[in-house]
């Protein structure tokens, strides 16, 4: 049983990321360290021009001005740190963190400097073209340090061997892996298993090279020894703690590989409680107390703010049309499914007249019980409007899957997979899904499906960023009359 404490104290840290993070904090460094001899350059560059020019603003206070960019640089660099290290980073995402790096860093340090001296203002035209031209020396930097990065991984000198103690279908795809990135500089020696490897997705590429009694005796004759060893046997067989052993006295990094993706075929992650490693299926940002404050803060102002300004003259001019097209009340309430699948009071302006399928029907295209001013109010989404009082009241959010009535949750929860996990975050007025086309009717299990692939992937990957990305997409489509589904 002393095993899997073994494993744990290997794994705390950075063990289980060694195949896309190994070198992430030494590179990191060397980064934030070239980051500042170019900025400081490059500001240099920049002051003496403003003297020969000006002869006033940056040399008068140009120690101010030196201090201010070098530790707005390094608290840029917490928020925001360079992701070139890893080595499945595409070149659009190192311009997009670039963009993000440059605006804050451009962001801070002009509240720092208007805060030592208001008149810079008159020479706002040079700081423009200062922070613009910032951007594209920080983008190129970063494309250039990465393309140096992959040449380096590219060398045969820094190739490490890797050496699989029994065999699974997640070895053979950690292998596939391997090949298909050679930048991870992992060469793949062979499996030891006691009888070789049968399954259906064998790879007659990945050698046998033996028994498991033969591994340890075969390493020690090896001219190149391995680096690595990935091992698929249980953590508590007796053999596991006798290569554990091994891999510590011959400076042999060893990593277990649980076999659990045969049961989920997903991307897992590791958590710990204490020195208790646990793997979660899912990453959930909004799981972490910081994230689910500034989202809820961002609710109550956004709000707040729509209520107090916009909303109350708005809800007199509708109400007074619904009064005068239609019998009835002029909100209309209805039971959903909210956070953790909580029941919850969610309130529209009515569009459709009073009927008794309202809780049983979803509403089509060409729907008879909507009004023609309901058919307006639906296109533009007005009707959603009075969910900003949800939202107020901690029902709802501004952004996040859409709640479905209750019938419908009874009955996707049973067609759909994963159609509960929705349920994880709280439901928006606007979603991930319905700004990118899966809005509306669902008449066939397919859509819903892709709904909810939707609004997961929206709860996997949320950030403040993303949430404003689809507020401005959701007025974009109201205004642009984009919007189809919108009935």
């Amino acid at each position: 049983m002393g095993c899997p404490a073994r494993i744990t104290e290997m794994n705390n840290g950075t063990a289980y990321k060694v195949f896309t993070n190994q070198y992430s904090r030494l590179l990191r460094g060397l980064i934030g360290i070239t980051d500042l001899m170019i900025l400081n350059i490059y500001s240099l560059m920049f002051v003496i021009y403003v003297w020969f020019t000006y002869d006033y603003l940056i040399v008068y206070h140009y120690r101010i001005f030196w201090l201010a960019i070098n530790l707005t640089y390094l608290l840029v660099f917490i928020i925001s740190p360079p992701v070139m290290v890893y080595s499945k980073i595409n070149k659009t995402q190192v311009v997009m963190r670039s963009l993000r790096t440059a605006f804050l860093y451009t962001l801070i340090s002009i509240i720092i400097l208007l805060m030592i001296d208001r008149r810079i203002r008159v020479f706002w035209h040079f700081y423009f073209f200062y922070y613009l031209f910032y951007f594209f020396i920080l983008t190129g930097q970063r494309l250039l340090g990465r393309w140096l990065l992959k040449k380096y991984r590219h060398q045969s000198a820094n190739t490490r061997h890797v050496v699989f103690a029994g065999m699974s279908p997640d070895l053979i795809e950690i292998c596939e892996e391997f090949r298909n990135d050679p930048s991870y500089r992992y060469e793949v020696k062979g499996y030891y298993a006691d009888t070789p490897y049968a399954g259906p997705d064998k790879d007659d590429s990945i050698k046998h090279l033996g028994k498991m009694t033969d591994m340890l005796s075969d390493i020690d004759t090896w001219e190149v020894k391995p680096d690595m060893l990935l091992c698929a046997l249980p953590p508590n067989d007796d053999f596991t703690s006798k290569v554990i052993d091994y891999c510590d006295d011959h400076v042999v990094m060893f990593l277990s590989v649980p076999n659990l993706r045969s049961s989920t075929r997903r991307k897992m992650h590791i958590v710990y409680y204490g020195d208790v490693p646990v793997l979660s299926l899912r990453e959930m940002p909004l799981a972490a107390l910081s994230n689910r404050f500034s989202k809820r803060l961002f609710d109550i102002c956004f709000s707040s703010l729509f209520l107090l300004l916009v909303f109350w003259w708005l809800a007199i001019i509708v109400a007074a049309i619904i009064k005068l097209t239609m019998p009835g009340p002029v909100f209309f309430k209805q039971k959903r499914h909210g956070l953790d699948g909580k029941e919850f009071w969610c309130y529209k302006f009515r569009s459709m007249k009073v009927n008794a399928d309202s809780d049983k029907v979803q509403a089509t295209k060409n729907d008879p019980r909507k009004t023609r001013f309901g058919e307006i109010m639906r296109h533009y989404n007005i009707d959603e409007l009075p969910q900003f009082w949800n939202v107020l009241m901690g029902n709802m959010s501004v952004v996040g899957p859409r709640p479905h009535m209750l019938l419908h949750t009874e009955e996707y929860s049973k067609l759909v997979p994963k159609y509960m996990v929705r349920h994880f975050c709280k439901p928006g007025i606007t979603g991930w899904a319905q700004v990118t086309g899966s809005r509306g009717e669902t008449k066939e299990v397919w859509q819903m499906e892709e709904r909810v692939k939707k609004d997961i992937w929206y709860i996997e990957h949320w950030s403040m960023l993303l949430d404003i990305k689809i507020i401005w997409m959701t007025i974009k489509n109201i205004f642009t009359g984009k919007d189809e589904q919108a009935y």
